[in-house]
């Protein structure tokens, strides 16, 4: 009696189709890996987008009581607010320069595909609470599916 020594051609196959099919789940993994990264560096920056406004607000807390810097999401924001950088505003006309300046800065809106912002500024003295939601389309879902993301922020100012 004879004894191979060695693999047979037919448990070589077997095994490269084993290793391959696990390459294969390793990629899958990764392109889910990578989809969820996106998913969660825009939820990051919608976070980073609230919480600037917040400081903007906190900076200019008697007017943002008057609603001044409340808006909605459909809202038309004007593409020319008053320069207050280069000089001195009124504390209406800073408010409309934040709105502006927030809802049309360019860090925020390329890495937010079709995103809409929302401000609401209610409550009475001493409790006045400050409502952020901001929407985006998460392209980053699987397959052909593209969600919309909403990102809620609730504080007292």
């Amino acid at each position: 009696m004879k004894h191979n020594k060695g693999f047979t051609l037919l448990e070589v196959l077997i095994a490269m189709a084993i290793f391959s099919f696990g390459l294969l789940a390793m990629a899958q993994m990764q392109v889910i890996s990578i989809r969820n990264s996106t998913s969660a560096y825009q939820r990051s920056v919608a976070s980073w987008m609230a919480y600037d406004m917040t400081e903007r607000i906190r900076t200019n807390r008697e007017i943002a009581y008057t609603g001044s810097y409340n808006c909605t999401m459909t809202e038309i924001i004007p593409a020319i607010p008053p320069d207050c950088e280069a000089s001195l505003c009124s504390a209406e006309k800073l408010a409309q320069y934040d709105v502006n300046q927030w809802k049309n800065d360019q860090r925020y809106l390329k890495n937010l595909p079709d995103s809409k912002a929302s401000i609401q500024v209610s409550g009475t003295a001493p409790y006045y609470t400050l409502q952020i939601d901001i929407q985006w389309q998460d392209n980053s879902s699987y397959g052909n599916d593209s969600k919309i993301q909403t990102f809620s922020y609730k504080t007292m100012i």
